[in-house]
Order: structure tokens, then C-alpha cells, then sequence
């Protein structure tokens, strides 16, 4: 019939090809917070104004113009994925944002920890501490969010951590922390890495793995949000930022004075230092599903 748009495709990262699925979109949208109306608005538009296929990330920059011009901070919260690929491409600022949110969760971390194994001497990405708790946590960031961690990389992290822990048990006075091995990612697993890990005593910690207690659920948790998620700042403003060490929301939102610098009105100011704050520091009441 005239006039009736066709279904709509969407073309993934991966280059696969799949049906679009309204419920997924919008239960993405009403977890970052998006009212009803808004929800409505971005799914009718979408329905409206596309010509058959779209890719992911069409869809994405659809939503999140729209969030960003009704709700900025809901913006902000459905952006926390892609904010963490903005962190990179090297993935060093991704292992500072993995030890701050260590901090957050009550433990003392460091980064690029040199510990000695049995044969060789090996540079670990994270180390944490808590009590007689010790994470010992390698990382490997994608900037890419079709790539898998796959079990290579898996194999390689278990067999550095054993040499470690060989060492470690040949000291005198033992080895004094409950240890837990850690591979950190910020996109997915593959199925092999999944059972590969859970034989070999691997805790696996990736944008959604596992169910609970996954990255984004730590960082929804803690609120520890990467500065790359703010809606109004630009990408050079980011890396800016990222540049001098200036890594979560609440950093800025505590300290104003790094703001300095990047060319903001005072009125662009006020706006990244209310969306720091209200993301950061949530008023009581205010987005209570955080």
C-alpha cells in the first residue's frame, strides 16, 4: 500500500543484518530514564523517517539527538556505553577509569603494577585491594563494539596470573591475600572465553557480564561516569580533559576550575556543571532507578 513505510532493518557493527526491535530500544531508553512521552516521540520518528535500513549506530545518534535535546541527563545515561570507546583508542585511560571505579567501591587500586612471577617479570593493569582482598585485573578494550574478548586472550591473562602465583607461594611468608584472578573488557565475551574462565577460577567483568553485577552495573551503581558521557561538551573538550588526567563526572562536578580553558561560555559552564552534578550526585528523589 502507498504511503506505508517498510520494515525496518537494522545493519549491526558486525555487518549482520536483523529485524528491528522496538521493545529492545525502548527498554534501553527507559533504563537510561526516559520519560514515556520522549519513548514515544523517538520510536514514532524512527518509524517515520527511515528508508528501510539503518545501522546501529543510526539509531543510536536518532536517540540520543532527541534525548539530548528533551533530557540531557537521560542523554547522558544512555550514552555510558559509547562513552566508555570514547576513553580511547589507546585503552590506558580505560584502565584509570577501571581503578577509579575500584576506589569507588571501597577498595585502594593502582595501575600498571610490576609483579614478579616465577620466570619473568610481568606489568599487571589493575591491582586492588581491600582488607585481605586482592584483585589482580588484566584489561583489554575494544574500540570496536562488535569485537569479542575472545579465549586467546583469556588463556594468556590465567597463564601470566600463575606465574605470579607461583612466585608468590615459593616466598617464606606465603602468600597473604585471598586472590581473585580478573579480565576486564568493555564490550562482551565470547561463549568459549565464558566457559573457558569459569574452569580456570577467571572472574569475568564486561559491559554485560555477567547478569548482575556487570560493568555497567557497577558504573550505574557507584555513579562513576566517564566525563565522555557528558551531552555538552565536545570532543575536543573531552580529550582535553581526558589529557589531564580528569577521568569521572564528579570530578568535575567538585572541582569547577578544570573547566577553565576549554572555551565555554559561562552559561555552556553551568550546564556541563549541573549534568556532572545531577549524574554524580543525585538529588534525593531523582532518578531513583540509579
Amino acid at each position: 500500500m502507498a504511503g506505508i513505510a517498510p520494515p525496518l532493518v537494522v545493519r549491526k557493527a558486525d555487518g549482520s543484518r536483523e529485524p528491528f526491535q522496538t521493545e529492545k530500544l525502548e527498554k534501553s531508553l527507559r533504563r537510561a530514564g526516559a520519560s514515556p512521552s520522549v519513548v514515544e516521540e523517538i520510536l514514532s520518528h524512527l518509524a517515520i523517517h527511515h528508508n528501510g535500513e539503518l545501522t546501529s549506530q543510526q539509531i543510536y545518534e536518532h536517540a540520543f539527538r532527541r534525548l539530548k535535546q528533551h533530557e540531557p541527563i537521560t542523554a547522558a545515561r544512555y550514552a555510558l556505553r559509547r562513552a566508555l570507546f570514547a576513553l580511547g583508542p589507546t585503552g590506558f585511560p580505560f584502565e584509570a577509569f577501571v581503578a577509579e571505579l575500584f576506589r569507588a567501591l571501597g577498595y585502594t587500586a593502582q595501575t600498571s603494577v610490576r609483579m614478579q612471577g616465577r620466570c619473568i617479570e610481568h606489568e599487571v593493569d589493575v591491582v586492588a585491594e581491600r582488607g585481605q582482598q586482592r584483585i589482580v585485573a588484566e584489561l583489554k578494550f575494544h574500540n570496536d563494539p562488535s569485537q569479542r574478548t575472545d579465549v586467546k586472550v583469556a588463556l594468556y591473562v590465567v597463564a601470566r596470573f600463575q606465574d605470579i602465583e607461583a612466585h608468590a607461594r615459593s616466598l617464606a611468608e606465603g602468600w597473604p591475600y585471598h586472590t581473585r584472578r580478573m579480565l576486564v573488557t568493555n564490550t562482551k565475551f565470547t561463549r568459549s572465553t565464558i566457559r573457558y574462565a569459569a574452569c580456570a577460577g577467571l572472574k569475568l567483568l564486561g559491559w554485560g557480564y555477567p547478569p548482575r553485577g556487570n560493568l555497567r552495573d557497577l558504573i550505574e551503581q557507584t555513579r562513576s561516569i566517564p566525563i565522555t558521557a557528558l551531552p555538552h561538551l565536545s570532543r575536543k573538550q573531552k580529550e582535553q580533559l581526558l589529557q589531564r588526567g580528569v577521568l569521572l563526572a564528579r570530578t568535575l562536578a567538585t572541582n569547577p576550575e578544570l573547566l577553565e580553558g576549554l572555551r565555554l561560555s559561562s552559561r555552556a559552564k553551568e550546564r556541563v556543571l549541573e549534568e556532572a552534578c545531577l549524574l554524580s550526585f543525585p538529588r534525593q528523589g531523582v532518578y531513583t532507578r540509579w
